[in-house]
Formats: structure tokens, sequence, C-alpha cells
């Protein structure tokens, strides 16, 4: 076999395995009943949240709401998400406090593949951090990068424009998802989950 057959082979391969993981990754069933976020749960949001220019989500981490570009995705973080208009646009700017109910909670695991040119020793860069860690690959490889993400589908009368609440952080193998107590923990005073 030359290099150029090895190398396809190794990116076909690389590219297959989100495949092969999400299968085994099946929604809802990586997480212990402890864990879980079970339907009929309550969040409180206890004070307005904003939704900036025309985006539909608004974030939480460390009991704060950032901007998304403020995000670290290596540590907990989570985000309230408004239904849209017909052409993409979030159909409200701000919302009020109310209580919603959890209809509907499902985990799982995200692959995202990095580029061959992320850097030596698999570092990759993000928001101007080189950061190293066990992606499942190297230079000559493909690494992956795992989000691990529990989402909640919200109702309320007061607020039918809310959609969701997702939390998650970014990892690499083999870590889990959030516990209900860690995802309590990232909301601090702005929501409750009871």
């Amino acid at each position: 076999m030359n290099a150029t057959t090895t190398r396809l082979l190794t990116r076909a391969a690389a590219l297959c395995m989100p495949v092969f993981l999400g299968a085994c990754a099946a929604t809802g069933e990586n997480q212990s009943a402890g864990q879980r976020v079970a339907d009929g749960t309550r969040v409180e949001l206890n004070q307005p949240l904003r939704f900036p220019g025309r985006s539909a989500r608004a974030y939480v981490q460390f009991g704060e709401t950032l901007r998304r570009n403020d995000v670290n995705e290596w540590a907990p973080y989570c985000s309230f998400g408004l239904n849209r208009n017909r052409d993409g646009a979030p159909l409200v700017r701000e919302v009020g406090p109310t209580t919603f109910t959890v209809s509907d909670s499902r985990s799982g695991v995200d692959v995202s593949l990095v580029p061959d040119d992320a850097g030596p020793a698999g570092l990759i860069r993000d928001r101007g951090i080189m950061v190293a860690g066990q992606f499942g690959g190297g230079r000559g490889g493909t690494p992956a990068l795992h989000i691990y993400y529990t989402t909640m589908s919200l109702y309320s009368e007061q607020q039918p424009q809310v959609d969701d609440l997702t939390c998650a952080y970014r990892g690499s193998l083999p870590d889990r998802n959030l516990t209900v107590e860690e995802i309590r923990d990232t909301l601090g005073d702005i929501a409750r989950l009871y």
C-alpha cells in the first residue's frame, strides 16, 4: 500500500468514526437515572434574559449571563433557545422571569473532527489558547472533540417563544454528561431546576 492510499484510508476511517460513536452514544442512554432530568421538572427563570442581535440563544455559565464568544466550552454552560420566525430571526429579544415545564429531556454526545492542521501533537486552538488533550488522534490523524449535552424541551404559557434549555461542555472520552446538580450550579441564581 502506498502513502497516498494509507492516508485516504486513515481519513475515511476518521470520517466514519463519529457515526460509530454516535450509534454507541444513544440519546438518553448514557446517563444513570440519578443524572437524568425528569419530564415534568420545573425550570424557574428568576431574572430577564436578553438575546443579543439576531441570536436565538442566551448563554449562562458560572451563574452569569454571557455573550456566546465569552463562553468557555471546556466548563459546563447552558443556553436558553428561542423559536424563530420564517427569516430565521428570534421572535423576541428579551424573556422575563417565569416558570417552564420540561416536556422532554435527552442527553448525548456530539463528535466534531479537528482538521489535520490543528497544530503539533494534537494541539488545537480554542479562543486563542492552545489546548492539549487526548482527542483520539494526533499529528497525521484527525482527532475528535466531544460535546456532552443535555437538552430539555421547555413549555410555558407566559413565554411560549422559549423552546429549550441545553447544558453542555466540551471534553474527550471517557467523559460523561452533566449531572442535575452540575446543571443547577451552572445556572446559579439565574434559574432554578426543581
